[in-house]
């Protein structure tokens, strides 16, 4: 039977079974293995990144406003209490979608003024109906899903006169038309 080894010697043995450890080899290999990666797959994602594509721009044309709207007193109709006058637009070469119309009159010369759709637009849809009776002011919005091109009434101003009454179109009155940018109310009588 051999001899059994002192504490001596089981100390020389496990320094010598140790392992030398190189902190530094565990560091470099990945670090080295991650810096070939990243310059092998650069020129792919270098070269198949989308290029962006730009947007086209719309192409609207400059303002062709020849729309006239006008209050056709002519063709007024009247009841003994009551007043009806058709507000006419004619569309020239418009497509008109939709009409913001300002009215004044004289609230002293009338009262209980109220307007509504003609039968220009199939199926409008009325956006604002407001009658300020004390100030003379009506602002009328409608407009349809249906845009159209022609000679028609647009709304019907009705009220009670109390004497001669004047109606006008202010200037804040707008018309929308189909690829136009800007207003296409020409004229307004």
């Amino acid at each position: 039977m051999p001899p059994s080894p002192s504490s001596e010697d089981l100390t020389e043995i496990t320094e010598v079974q140790k392992p030398k450890r190189r902190w530094w080899v565990v560091v470099a290999i990945p670090l080295g293995i991650f810096v070939l990666l990243g310059i092998g797959f650069y020129p792919l994602i270098q070269t198949t990144a989308p290029t962006p594509t730009p947007k086209p721009t719309p192409i609207l044309q400059e303002s062709n406003a020849s729309t006239v709207l006008s209050v056709d007193s002519d063709n007024a109709t009247s009841t003994p209490l009551l007043v009806s006058v058709p507000i006419t637009i004619n569309t020239g070469k418009n497509t008109v979608s939709a009409v913001e119309l300002h009215l004044s009159f004289d609230p002293q010369k009338s009262k209980n003024a109220s307007v509504s759709a003609g039968a220009f637009f199939t199926d409008p849809t009325i956006l604002k109906n407001e009658v300020d009776q004390t100030n003379g002011k009506i602002t009328f919005i409608l407009g349809s899903l249906t845009p159209k091109q022609g000679t028609g009434v647009v709304a019907i101003l009705s009220l009670e006169p109390v004497g001669t009454i004047t109606l006008a179109i202010d200037p804040e009155t707008k018309v929308a038309a189909i690829g136009e940018k800007e207003n296409v109310l020409k004229s307004y009588k």
